[in-house]
């Protein structure tokens, strides 16, 4: 589930920009995915979602602090504020998300 939460995250893809469609269009392709994955037991899929999206944040928080460098250009560079607005963005749109898996 960790692995599939990552993949609809990233592919569906569920970010807060109009190139990538409404978010009925992305709840739309979320389900398509765990159709096309043969995942029938979506209940935990958004929660999942949202731990994995916390789960990046906090690490590129935590290596950053201790000086790796990879790490702390990542975060110079916003990627972990990125991944905030995604939190956000699944949050603000979970009911829509939900009624597309079904």
């Amino acid at each position: 589930m960790w692995d599939i939460a990552y993949a609809v995250w990233r592919f569906a893809p569920l970010y807060d920009d109009a190139a990538f469609g409404t978010p009925t269009e992305q709840g739309r392709r979320m389900c398509v995915f765990c159709n096309a994955y043969g995942l029938e037991d979506r209940s935990r899929l958004l929660d999942t979602i949202e731990r994995r999206q916390r789960a990046l944040h906090d690490s590129i928080a935590q290596w950053a602090a201790a000086g790796e460098p990879a790490f702390v250009a990542m975060w110079r560079d916003g990627h972990a504020t990125g991944v905030l607005a995604d939190i956000a963005y699944l949050r603000r749109h979970r009911t829509t998300f939900a009624g597309e898996l079904g």
